[in-house]
């Protein structure tokens, strides 16, 4: 019984002790709660209280101000902000630099695409240009062929009239010497004459009544006798050259018949090359293209100068062909600065000039004018100006060729005074009748040998101690000093000095101060005096 009673006990007392403990758990919690609560109340008062004195409470005192603390404060403020900035700034400039990248980046990627196509026109020029050169490598010498063709048919027609000039002269002037000594005659008291001698006087007339003819209805009254050219064939020989002319300009337009106009088109050419110098200009005078073009050009402009003769009174001028258009239009297209001395575009027709028209001119030149001829002459010296004057680099420009065309001039002039000029000298009873044989003819040679006097070169009477002119010129000047005579006789005085003027141009100086002292012609005395 008294281990169920301590037992039962021990049960009790446990149960008791649970429940006191439960007692205080709850007390505990209870205390936790009032203190929350009270906890809440006094910040909320806490809080009206602040925001009461701080609104209205003006009697709380501050502590005094220290001005380094505050000073201090800025500074550390300024100190952090200025390093937020260095911190935003370096941040910016690094946004900067990537867009920068990136625009690169881009650009890069769109000159990636042009880089192909300036690739693609580059080669293709390059394909056109060696087509080119092979082109005209290839027909080069059916152009030589053909030019030497037309060469060969011109001086032909240059020697034939030569030789009949010639021929003509050595029978007129035979025949006015038999007639003049009348050392034959026939039964009727004229002169007996050859059948070739008969025939040759008459075509000599026939031509001139033609000629005298022609002036006639063109109103040219103004005319002497030896001054014209001269230089007609005959039907037959007319038909001959047309034949043969003909087919030389037949063979001409087949030279190019088989290719395309890009390769034989002097326009289309240079199109080619204006499109490369507007695109890429730096590269197109880098290569100095301006100084290949007349190259490249010179035997296409050599096919359009094979029908052109300049010794002909109604050739085409050079400025109506169409190659020298074609050229001023690509100069006038160029972009380069106009008022460079070296600019490479400007120069090319002025290069073309000089490498390919003034040769050509210099064979017409040397090989078939005729300085006697009125008509040859003056379509030479309208050529001659236009190249010459108009044409020219820069003023002081004197190139080798047309060095080489003057003398050429010039040599053939001096050739003509010493085969082609002859004035004959008759006795005076002879020439007195102006409608005399031998006074005609003396006449025609007369003015025959002026019109090659007034453009004599200076260059042959340079020399300042010369008094007497070039030996090849005696009759010319014996002639001069018997017309001058005969005017001093007459009514045409005033004339005589027109005499004077050319006997001083060629240097017949004593010759022409012998006369003003023969006639008392003092007034004429500076004419000489001013050499």
């Amino acid at each position: 019984m008294a281990e169920e009673t301590t037992t039962g006990n021990e049960e009790t007392s446990e149960e008791s002790q649970e429940d006191e403990n439960q007692d205080i758990w709850e007390q505990q919690q209870m205390r936790k709660a009032v203190k929350i609560i009270k906890g809440r109340n006094i910040d909320l008062s806490h809080s009206s209280e602040f925001q009461t004195v701080k609104k209205f409470d003006t009697s709380i005192s501050f502590p005094p101000v220290n001005l380094e603390i505050i000073k201090k404060q800025l500074n550390s403020r300024l100190t952090l902000l200025q390093d937020t900035h260095r911190s935003h700034q370096r941040e910016y400039e690094k946004y900067v630099e990537d867009v920068k990248s990136s625009k690169n980046t881009i650009q890069n990627l769109e000159n990636s695409s042009n880089q192909a196509l300036n690739f693609k026109f580059y080669k293709s020029m390059k394909i056109y240009v060696d087509n080119l050169i092979d082109c005209l490598n290839e027909k080069i010498i059916n152009i030589q062929e053909i030019e030497s063709s037309m060469h060969a048919l011109l001086l032909k027609q240059a020697m034939t009239f030569m030789k009949r000039r010639q021929d003509e002269l050595k029978h007129e002037s035979t025949y006015l010497q038999q007639l003049s000594r009348k050392a034959e005659t026939s039964t009727n008291g004229s002169l007996a004459i050859d059948e070739k001698t008969q025939w040759i006087l008459e075509e000599i007339e026939s031509r001139r009544a033609q000629r005298r003819q022609a002036r006639a209805l063109s109103g040219n009254c103004d005319h002497q006798e030896g001054t014209s050219s001269d230089d007609e064939l005959s039907s037959a020989d007319m038909a001959d050259f047309q034949k043969s002319q003909g087919d030389i300009l037949q063979d001409h337009k087949k030279i190019f018949e088989d290719v395309h106009d890009d390769f034989c088109n002097i326009q289309n050419i240079l199109l080619k090359f204006q499109q490369w110098r507007e695109k890429f200009p730096d590269s197109y005078y880098e290569a100095f293209i301006g100084l290949c073009i007349p190259k490249l050009l010179n035997p296409l402009i050599r096919v359009q100068l094979i029908d052109w003769n300049p010794l002909k009174f109604d050739s085409i001028g050079l400025k109506q062909m169409p190659w020298f258009t074609s050229i001023e239009k690509f100069i006038d297209n160029s972009m380069e600065d106009s008022k460079k001395e070296d600019s490479s575009d400007k120069k090319i027709l002025s290069a073309v000039i000089n490498k390919t028209i003034i040769p050509r001119l210099t064979d017409f030149v040397e090989f078939i004018w005729d300085p006697l001829s009125t008509s040859q002459t003056t379509s030479l010296i309208a050529h001659c100006r236009m190249i010459l004057e108009e044409h020219s680099t820069c003023e002081n420009e004197v190139s080798k060729g047309k060095q080489d065309l003057l003398k050429s001039i010039v040599s053939r002039m001096k050739k003509a005074i010493e085969d082609d000029v002859y004035i004959p000298l008759y006795p005076k009873s002879a020439v007195e009748n102006k409608t005399s044989p031998h006074s005609k003819f003396q006449e025609r040679q007369f003015w025959s040998a002026l019109k090659i006097a007034a453009y004599l070169p200076e260059k042959w009477f340079e020399n300042s101690a010369m008094r007497t002119s070039i030996s090849q010129l005696e009759n010319f000047i014996q002639f001069l000093l018997q017309s001058a005579h005969k005017l001093s006789r007459s009514e045409f005085r005033d004339e005589v000095k027109e005499i004077i003027l050319i006997l001083v141009k060629i240097r017949a100086l004593n010759q022409a101060e012998s006369f003003i002292e023969e006639y008392h012609l003092d007034h004429l005395k500076p004419v000489i005096n001013q050499v």
